[in-house]
């Protein structure tokens, strides 16, 4: 068994937004949920992935062919800059520091978090510093970024692929690389609206037209609407097609008007045990903790069994359900407005986006996702073996059970927009429950490949001289109940710390960092044979 120099979990930087004891701090009790007993199916689901990725034509397409670094940079910079100030970079960078102490290289280790920091910390000697990002903010480094950094001749990580600017900032992008891979049955049908060539009536007029044209074209009558950039569902609202013309039942993404709570009913098919098992437990995980309990069982299970005279929560569930189902679509037609109103209230809402962000609305028209209770993300990284699996959690969405049934009450980001709460169920360990609903372990391990299939296409994206080369992480948001792929990310590794058991952490930054060095070693005697 290998052992690590570096000592375990750095308990203050998992103290964010916590006052007490450190060794109290949700978000490291959470970390340690995944070292311990609750992360042992997470586990045991990547060592599965990562087992069958090997011998699978797909995802074993390409693997890291690089040969031993036998030349060191001077200046390592590890890009962190995440908007959270979560625990990854810093942890990430301990692993980066002990590694090069245990290689013995001579090298100054910088972590940064600006634009400003990344400068200052290359400019010394940029022909000899390698760049490693694991960067969420465009402010911090992009494309245009790289390109300075490159033209200084510093070596940089993942490369351009993974770029703020590239392939996984845009949606559009997004979408295109998987149609172009062959892949279309892993996303959401979408098109986009040309908003460019158009003002702003134009732009929502196109929407409705796309309404109408789709709910026929797609046999399906909900949609949903969002900006080609931009993340943590900002400007994006779901709208169906009704017998009385168009429903949306929240504009506050579009409006910026986040100072009330507006539920959006949860579609949940009362027949589905396996779903609402799985909501009894995200439930009763709420119904244990005080903070929790407040912001999301605006109705207790206790009222329910009473009010259906049932003793089992299973059953009351059901059937409030039932009753709650055949009044939210009886209310999504009460309030449906006609072309003219629904044109009024909806340019109203994109003008109001606009002045606030000082860009257009420039807006992707997609079929409707079913995520359900909680998004699956999942970490990918290139290897000398295939497409590896590094970590995989569930985000638990902000969930209330209410007295209109089950419904969404907030966005899907680490910290609650209404309380201002980090909130660690946003990123938890996959439980036997989840595993459930998507329909047992081989149906799970399916929904991973699926994300594997799309890292495989990042990687096609590039130079076929560099498929072999680049040591590419990305991260994709996975539907469980529609198995579609809502989005990915790059360069980012928000959960990765939080969301891995330490010594797999551990291991992974160690080889990825090594991966790195062996990149610049290469790249560095090719330019020293061509120059």
């Amino acid at each position: 068994m290998e052992t690590y120099d570096i000592e375990q979990r750095f308990v203050e930087l998992y103290t964010l937004g916590h006052e007490g004891p450190v060794n109290e701090a949700p978000f490291y009790l959470h970390a340690l949920g995944f070292d311990s007993e609750p992360g042992k199916l997470g586990a045991e689901l990547i060592a599965g992935f990562d087992e069958e990725s090997q011998s699978d034509k797909e995802l074993s397409k390409y693997a890291l062919d690089l040969p031993k670094a036998d030349h060191f940079p001077d200046n390592i910079v590890l890009i962190d800059a995440s908007n959270d100030r979560l625990p990854t970079g810093p942890e990430s960078f301990r692993v980066l520091e002990d590694e090069v102490k245990r290689l013995g290289i001579k090298a100054r280790c910088h972590l940064v978090n600006t634009k400003e920091e990344l400068l200052a910390a290359v400019d010394k000697s940029p022909q000899s510093t390698l760049v490693i990002s694991e960067c969420v903010d465009s402010s911090t480094y992009n494309i245009e970024v790289l390109d300075l950094l490159e033209r200084m001749g510093v070596t940089v990580l993942p490369g351009r692929v993974t770029a703020p600017g590239s392939v996984f900032s845009n949606k559009g992008k997004t979408y295109q690389m998987l149609r172009d891979a062959g892949l279309e049955d892993l996303l959401a049908r979408y098109v986009t609206v040309p908003a460019s060539q158009m003002d702003t009536s134009q732009v929502v007029s196109a929407i409705l037209d796309n309404v109408d044209k789709f709910s026929q074209d797609w046999n399906t009558r909900r949609f949903f609407v969002k900006p080609v950039t931009g993340g943590s569902g900002v400007g994006g609202f779901r709208i169906s097609r009704t017998n009385r013309g168009y429903f949306i039942p929240d504009l506050s993404k579009v409006t910026g008007d986040a100072l009330e709570v507006h539920p959006i009913h949860m579609d949940v098919d009362p027949r589905d045990d396996r779903r609402i098992d799985e909501l009894l437990w995200i439930f009763s995980l709420f119904s244990s903790d005080p903070y929790y309990s407040k912001q999301y069982m605006w109705v207790n299970l206790e009222t329910l069994r009473d009010r259906y005279d049932t003793g089992d929560d299973r059953e009351a569930l059901r059937q409030h359900l039932l009753k709650t189902a055949a009044t939210q679509t009886a209310g999504a037609e009460e309030r449906s407005l006609d072309r003219d109103r629904m044109h009024e209230k909806l340019e109203a809402a994109v003008r109001r986006y606009e002045a606030h962000f000082s860009k257009r609305y420039d807006p992707v028209f997609c079929e409707h996702i079913d995520f359900g209770a909680w998004g699956l993300r999942a970490h990918y990284r290139l290897t000398r073996r295939s497409i590896q699996l590094e970590s995989i959690y569930a985000r638990i969405f902000q969930l209330a059970l209410t007295e209109e049934g089950v419904s969404y009450v907030g966005s899907d980001n680490i910290s609650n927009k209404h309380t201002g709460v980090l909130e660690s169920v946003r990123l938890t360990p996959i439980k036997e429950a989840m595993v459930n609903t998507v329909g047992g372990r081989t149906a799970f391990l399916d929904l991973l490949k699926k994300g594997g299939l799309a890292a495989s296409a990042l990687v096609a994206t590039q130079k076929p001289e560099l498929r072999r080369r680049i040591p590419v992480r990305c991260q994709l948001d996975i539907a469980p109940i529609d198995g579609k792929i809502g989005e990915g990310n790059a360069d980012t590794a928000r959960g990765q710390a939080l969301g891995t058991r330490w010594s797999d952490f551990v291991e992974n930054i160690r080889e990825w960092f090594r991966d790195c060095l062996n990149y610049y070693a290469a790249q560095r005697s090719e330019n020293e044979e061509h120059g």
